[in-house]
């Protein structure tokens, strides 16, 4: 009896066993179930005459959940309008077509842009991604701004952290109040005013792999101030324009045109770079305690790509004895 007792126990605690692990795998599938089938893909569709989700961007992500992606359609009308303030404060994302599609010989069915006068992100829409859009206006207010305002414009207390920015068509960049943003493989063409700003308050923020084709200061903080912009990497980018009053910040792998370089900015490394300008003149009289390292200066400019520099990022490609190479 004794010995039956100790088996039928032993049986009956293998068995619990493997009802608990069944019921805690039936348990996690349910939760990835519900954690895969939350996020939605929305469609917005400006065109007339054409079925979509909606056809309003700022009522798109007033309704859409966190998570969700958001797919534009391109268009000849700018989304809610040529002056409109569209506004996100939570966690999506945007995907446009992209741009360029003629220019570059990617013609397709629809060569229209998704385009949007102003984005603001703010509070609450950390992780969101904004790629394939075009931001166009006039006289430099057309612009994507990153700052701490809540959904009904008022001030909040957090800007969005993790935010990329990518594969765009841009006027202008505004970096306030946020954390760890990511600007990358856009192309800028503003030349009405600063094209990337970055505030003192954005920390580690990221700039590579952008082409800045605009005469205006390319990337820049606070006129005549002398804040330090913190964890600020710029790299990998080609610039028609200054970098101006930016302190303490990393700048490598770039490639300045048009005899640009560093104006009353301070304490930066500057290494890797290639200057079209001359030694003496890539960083200005009111710069100071940058340490230069390993740049290339006097660069001919029309050695270094294959294109003719013309407005289309196509023609930003390599000539295979380029000076930038490596």
């Amino acid at each position: 009896c004794f010995l039956s007792l100790n088996l039928s126990e032993h049986y009956l605690l293998t068995l619990t066993n493997r009802i608990v692990k069944k019921i805690l795998y039936l348990l996690f599938v349910i939760c990835l179930t519900l954690t895969t089938t939350q996020a939605a893909i929305i469609q917005v569709n400006n065109n007339p005459d054409t079925a979509a989700d909606y056809t309003s961007l700022q009522e798109a992500i007033d309704n859409a959940n966190s998570g969700d992606t958001l797919y534009i359609v391109g268009s000849a009308k700018f989304y809610d309008g040529t002056s409109s303030t569209i506004r996100l404060n939570k966690r999506l994302t945007l995907i446009g077509p992209g741009y360029l599609f003629v220019e570059n010989g990617k013609a397709q069915q629809n060569n229209q842009t998704a385009k949007l006068y102003r984005l603001i992100i703010g509070e609450g829409a950390d992780n969101s991604v904004i790629s394939g859009i075009q931001i166009e206006g006039r006289f430099g207010e057309a612009h994507i701004s990153l700052q701490s305002t809540r959904r009904d414009g008022e001030d909040g207390t957090d800007g969005p952290t993790n935010v990329l920015i990518e594969r765009n068509y841009l006027d202008r960049v505004l970096v306030y109040n946020s954390a760890q943003t990511v600007i990358q493989h856009n192309y800028f063409s503003d030349d009405s005013s600063i094209v990337i700003f970055i505030d003192d308050l954005a920390l580690g923020t990221i700039i590579q792999n952008n082409i800045i084709d605009s005469p205006s200061p390319a990337i820049s903080g606070y006129q005549f101030a002398f804040e330090t912009q913190p964890n600020l990497v710029i790299r990998n980018n080609i610039l028609h324009g200054n970098i101006q009053e930016i302190n303490g910040a990393e700048i490598y792998n770039n490639i300045f045109l048009d005899n640009t370089g560093l104006a009353e900015s301070d304490n930066n490394q500057v290494k890797n770079n290639v200057f079209t300008s001359a030694s003496g003149e890539s960083v200005d009289d009111l710069s100071d305690g940058n340490n230069l390292a390993n740049n290339l200066f006097s660069v001919t400019q029309t050695d270094l790509f294959i294109g003719d520099l013309d407005l289309v990022d196509g023609d930003y490609v390599l000539e295979e004895n380029s000076p930038a190479i490596g």
